[in-house]
This record gives structure tokens, sequence and C-alpha cells, in this order.
């Protein structure tokens, strides 16, 4: 759908999912039962918390990249993701206000993302962020599975369409810094990368085993559903990391030819 780097194309894929949206029956929201109020009301809260960062400092990270890279395209792109994010947060929200479960202030998963995020430049704070897309494709789909809500099974269902096409869009945000670097430093850092993926699969797995088990996931089947999407991430780096390199030897060969 996109091509390589083409940011302006992915902030027009914003705009039409934005105007182009599943409808919620908000109308049809149901009570949760008891059953399922327990197993979701402290899980929920937490995502819900994720979902609604305001990204201040990965706005200021890719604003300062744009400003030394004259490429504007992908920080516009950025926004517009962060205000799908957003979009999750404030649905979940207005799902858990019905539902009398009450929001979070602070968790010590997010507070911990939160710090990572800020640590570094914009590539770790890519990376940070892309590990929580991961961890949320396959929690969406649990609690999807885990309720009998329609209203909230709408939600589920939009989010991961959306979540989709995010880590899509962060693979291939995060390409630009691997075309830059020799192989064995990208190997490194995909090492670190899926180092930092299985330690939050474990906390994740802590916190929400209720959700994932009553979604049907066993803690190595939610572990081998998230490294399936952690090889996409790589699959989408590694294409744009391989086209580049040609890239450039075409363009050497088109000028010793001249």
């Amino acid at each position: 759908m996109h091509s390589t780097h083409d940011f302006k194309s992915w902030s027009d894929y914003f705009i039409r999912n934005r105007n182009s949206l599943h409808l919620i029956p908000w109308k049809e929201a149901q009570w949760l039962s008891e059953k399922e109020f327990e197993k979701i009301r402290k899980s929920i809260a937490v995502f819900q918390k994720g979902e609604s960062s305001d990204g201040k400092h990965l706005i200021q990270k890719a604003h300062k990249n744009a400003m030394k890279t004259g490429d504007k395209n992908y920080f516009d792109a950025l926004m517009l993701f962060i205000n799908e994010e957003h979009r999750h947060s404030f649905d979940l929200k207005r799902f858990m206000m019905i539902q009398g479960i009450p929001l979070l202030k602070t968790h010590w998963t997010d507070w911990i993302f939160r710090r990572l995020r800020n640590l570094g430049g914009l590539e770790t704070s890519i990376s940070v962020l892309l590990t929580a897309e991961i961890i949320a494709t396959v929690y969406y789909d649990a609690l999807s599975k885990a309720t009998d809500s329609t209203v909230l099974k709408s939600i589920c269902h939009q989010i991961l369409e959306d979540e989709d096409m995010h880590i899509r869009f962060q693979s291939e945000g995060l390409s630009r810094f691997y075309v830059k670097r020799k192989f064995l430093t990208n190997a490194m850092i995909h090492l670190i990368r899926r180092i930092l993926l299985e330690a939050t699969m474990h906390a994740v797995w802590i916190d929400h085993r209720k959700v994932f088990k009553a979604g049907g996931y066993g803690f190595f089947s939610f572990r081998q559903s998230a490294l399936s999407e952690f090889c996409r991430t790589i699959h989408i780096v590694q294409s744009v990391f391989l086209k580049q390199r040609l890239e450039s030897i075409n363009l050497k060969l088109n000028f010793v030819n001249k």
C-alpha cells in the first residue's frame, strides 16, 4: 500500500481511516456480567492509560528530526498516528465510564514504558512504542474474545485494524535508521529489541493473564503470537534496508556507466 519512506501516503491513509471508522453500537451497551467485570476491569484500565499518552517527548524528537533532515512528512504522519491512539483511549474511557470502571492515574508498566520512550533519540522511542503495539495486537484480540459485550468487541476490532497498520507505520519509521548502519550493528539492534519484547511479555502476562486466558491464550500462545508480529516488523525493516541498498548500488552503477 505504501512505498518505501513515502510518509505523505501515510498521512493520507490516517485521514482516510479517520473518515471511515466502523460504527460502535453505543446504544446497545449492556452491563458486563460480574464474572467479565472482575476479569477485565483492572486490565482494561491499564491499557486505557497506556493509550492516553500525549506523546510529548516523541513529538519533540520527531520535530527535531524533521528540522534536521528537512523531511516533515514523517512528523505530519506521526501526529495523525497519535490522534488515533487518543481515539482508542477515548473509546475505552467511554466504555469504562458506562460500566463504572474507574480510570487509573498511574501504573507501574505505563510509568516504565514512558521512561523508556524518553531515553535516547527518536529510534529508541519508536522501538519502545513498537513493542507496545505488538503486545496490544494480542491483548485486544484476547479482550474481544473474553467478553460478550458488542460494544467492547466493536472497540477491540477497530483498534486491531488500526494497530495492524500502526505496526507497519512504525516499522517503516525504524527502517530509516537501519539503512544507515552495517548489517552486524542492525543485528545487535534486533537482539536488543527482542530482549525488550521478551521482558515486556512477562511483565504484561503477570498483570493481564486473566484476560489472556479468558480469550483463549496461554502464556506460550501469547508469546508465539507476539513474536510472530515481531518477525513481521523485522521483515518490513529488512525489506526497506535491502531496497535502499539496491537503489544505492544502481545509482553508483549508473554514475560509472555515464
